[in-house]
C-alpha cells in the first residue's frame, strides 16, 4: 500500500486501490489509516503531507538510553543477533515500538519466536510483527495466545506428514496450506489417513492435492466418518469391475490389519502403565528428532532405538511376540498392497486371475 501511494503522491481512491491491488478493501482501508496517521499519506481531497524526515540518529541513541523499555528490547535484540546493531535496525525497532505501539515484552516474544523459527534479521522481524499487528495481537497476552496457536499448528503439520509416512523432513509452504485447510473443514485424523490411502492405491505416490481432492468431495457430500467414506466411495457391488473388487479386497485386508494394530496398542496402553510410559517417550523423541538435525537429530534417534529395544524387552515379559504390536500380512512379499515397486506381486496376479481377469503375458 505504501509503494501505491508513493507512485500516486501520497493520495488515492480505496476501492481503485483495493481493484488494482487485489486486496479487500477493509484491509486497504485499515492500512491505509495507518499511513494517514504516520503523515506518510493524505485523504482525498486532501494535500498530500510529504514523508517525514529520518530520526536524528542522536536523538534515537537518546531513546535508546533514557527509556528502559525500549533500552530492554535493543539490549535483547542485540543479544539475540550476537552484535550491536546498526543505525537502519536501531530506527526500525523505535518505529515498531513508539509508532506501531508494540510494547516491549511482546516486542521479545516475536525476537525469540523470529530467532526459532526463521533466521533472525530486521526485515524478519518486522514482517512478523506487522502480521501481528495486523491481526490483532498487541500486548504481550495477545502474543503469548497466538505463539501457541502457531506452535499448535506446527505440531499439527508433523503429525499429518507421520500420517504419510513422511519424517525426515520439513512441511513446504503449499503443503501447509493444504493441512491448514483439512483442519478447517474438520477432518480427523483417521480421515485423512484414509483419504492417504486412497490416493497411494490409485496413483501410487503421495499427492497432497489428491488428498486435497477426496476430502472435498467428502466435505462437499457430507462425510465426516470413515464408514460413510466407504459408502461414498464405494460404487454398487454390481457395478464393480473385477479389477475393482480384488483391489477393495487388498485395500480391506490392509486396513483391517491397521486396526487391528490399533486396537491392540490402546489394550496394551491401558493395561500395561510401564508399556504407555515407553510408547509416550518414543513418540515424543520421534517428534523432537523430526525437528531437529545434525548431531542432536542423531542422538535422539539413538535414544528413540534404545526405547524401542525396551519396548521388545516388556513385549517379551508379557509373553507377547515382538511383532504383536504389527500384524503380519497376508502376503510377506508385498505386505498385501499388491505391489513390489511397479511390479504386479505373485498374490495379485492370483487373486485376478480367479476372480475371471485375464491377465497380459509380461
Amino acid at each position: 500500500m505504501f509503494l501505491y501511494l508513493n507512485v500516486r503522491g501520497g493520495k488515492a481512491s480505496l476501492s481503485k486501490a483495493a481493484l488494482d491491488l487485489k486486496i479487500p478493501e477493509a484491509r486497504i482501508d485499515r492500512a491505509f489509516n495507518v499511513l494517514v496517521m504516520f503523515g506518510v499519506a493524505a485523504p482525498d481531497g486532501a494535500a498530500p503531507v510529504k514523508a517525514p524526515l529520518p530520526p536524528d540518529p542522536r536523538e534515537l541513541l537518546a531513546l535508546k538510553e533514557g527509556d528502559e523499555s525500549f533500552k530492554g528490547v535493543c539490549n535483547y535484540y542485540e543479544t539475540a543477533v550476537g552484535r550491536i546493531m546498526t543505525k537502519q535496525e536501531l530506527e526500525a525497532l523505535s518505529f515498531l515500538h513508539f509508532e506501531l505501539s508494540l510494547p516491549a515484552d511482546l516486542l521479545c516474544l516475536i525476537i525469540n519466536y523470529v530467532r526459532e523459527e526463521k533466521h533472525l534479521t530486521m526485515r524478519n522481524l518486522e514482517r512478523v510483527c506487522y502480521e501481528w499487528h495486523d491481526d490483532g495481537a498487541v500486548t504481550y497476552e495477545e502474543g503469548v495466545a497466538r505463539l501457541g496457536s502457531l506452535r499448535e499448528k506446527k505440531s499439527r503439520y508433523y503429525t499429518v506428514l507421520r500420517l504419510f509416512g513422511i519424517r525426515d523432513r520439513a512441511p513446504s509452504d503449499t503443503e501447509r496450506k493444504f493441512i491448514d485447510s483439512w483442519a478447517d473443514m474438520g477432518f480427523s485424523d483417521d480421515m485423512i489417513k484414509l483419504a492417504y490411502e486412497k490416493t497411494v492405491m490409485r496413483t501410487g505416490k503421495v499427492s497432497f492435492a489428491y488428498i486435497n481432492g477426496i476430502l472435498e468431495r467428502w466435505r462437499q457430500s457430507g462425510v465426516s466418518d470413515p464408514a460413510s467414506a466407504g459408502l461414498r466411495d464405494a460404487p454398487p457391488a454390481e457395478k464393480k469391475t473385477p479389477e475393482e473388487r480384488v483391489a477393495a479386497a487388498f485395500e480391506k485386508k490392509r486396513r483391517d490389519r491397521e486396526l487391528t494394530a490399533r486396537k491392540r496398542l490402546a489394550e496394551l496402553a491401558a493395561s500395561s502403565p510401564e508399556f504407555a510410559e515407553n510408547e509416550k517417550n518414543i513418540k515424543l523423541l520421534a517428534s523432537k528428532a523430526a525437528r531437529a538435525a545434525g548431531t542432536a537429530r542423531k542422538e535422539l534417534l539413538t535414544e528413540r532405538d534404545r526405547l524401542i529395544g525396551e519396548r521388545a524387552a516388556i513385549l517379551r515379559s508379557l509373553s507377547l511376540p515382538a511383532d504383536w504390536l504389527e500384524p503380519r500380512p497376508e502376503c510377506p512379499v508385498c505386505s498385501d498392497t499388491g505391489y513390489v515397486g511397479a511390479n504386479m506381486c505373485e498374490c495379485l496376479k492370483k487373486a485376478l486371475t480367479a476372480a475371471g481377469v485375464k491377465l497380459k503375458e509380461s
